[in-house]
């Protein structure tokens, strides 16, 4: 029998009732119909679950509800544990941000393009990430203070890595579920800010030194309010930039990252 869905999308959820759109996701969903969407509640103390609930009226769609905050980071990690003991056995695993700031004709674009596109050498890539780049044409609506700081911590944090991405931070991506990734996702990981990059290494690791990706320039983004960091948690993100530099530079040494 065939799986009815061959890609998943895990969402991370803390006290995101002030900007979760319900009537977005329902679009959302419509995209296509062999996707499947889990949400991670990470222990909100807001009304979040229950505008969540109202969303698990589809089959496509699912609530794994975290009794306790443990972060962004292992939150997204719960999630992918799910889907990889998932019987469904999907091709992908990506992650998307609650706030509905991504357009819909991006994420199907990005969708197909996992399915679809493979690599110079002929191989589907490891990752597939979305990228906000201000081409010309392109309504890409960024902060411009977020954004300067944003270029300052990808070059820091990949400054030993050949061709890496342009936009590390990017809350769209998808992975392929091979053992690789699964791997990866075994242990906690030692960044709450950086995932994205982690994952990368830890993958690169396991796939002897190599991941291919893939960055697509989105047309379309806008920064949604409401996202905060405090003086803490950016004197954290600094530690863990340095961090997660030094693991980059010990575990990728081949990339074959490609732009679009």
């Amino acid at each position: 029998m065939l799986n009815k869905y061959d890609l998943a999308f895990t969402i991370p959820c803390f006290n995101e009732a002030e900007r979760i759109d319900l009537k977005y996701w329902e679009e959302i969903f419509k995209l296509d119909n062999k996707i499947f969407w889990l949400f991670v509640n990470d222990g909100s103390r807001d009304k979040t679950i229950e505008l969540l609930t109202q969303l698990s009226f589809s089959n496509c769609c699912e609530i794994l509800n975290l009794p306790k905050n443990v972060g962004k980071s292992e939150a997204l990690r719960q999630g992918f544990i799910y889907l990889t003991n998932n019987k469904m056995k999907f091709d992908g695993i990506g992650f998307i941000d609650a706030d509905g700031a991504f357009d819909k004709a991006d994420i199907l674009n990005f969708i197909e393009l996992f399915r679809n596109s493979k690599n110079s050498l002929g191989i589907f890539w490891d990752s597939i990430i979305a990228s906000r780049i201000a081409l010309a044409g392109r309504n890409i609506n960024r902060k411009p203070l977020r954004h300067y700081i944003g270029r300052i911590f990808a070059t820091v944090a990949t400054i030993h890595w050949r061709k890496s991405p342009y936009d590390t931070q990017c809350g769209l991506k998808i992975f392929r579920n091979n053992l690789g990734f699964q791997m990866s996702i075994l242990d906690k990981f030692k960044t709450r800010w950086f995932i994205d990059l982690e994952l990368f290494s830890r993958i690169s690791l396991n796939n002897q030194s190599e991941i291919s990706i893939l960055e697509i320039p989105l047309n379309s983004w806008s920064d949604i309010a409401g996202s905060k960091l405090g003086v803490r948690q950016k004197i954290i993100s600094i530690m863990e930039l340095f961090l997660v530099s030094k693991m980059l530079k010990k575990n990728i040494y081949l990339n074959l990252t490609e732009k679009i």
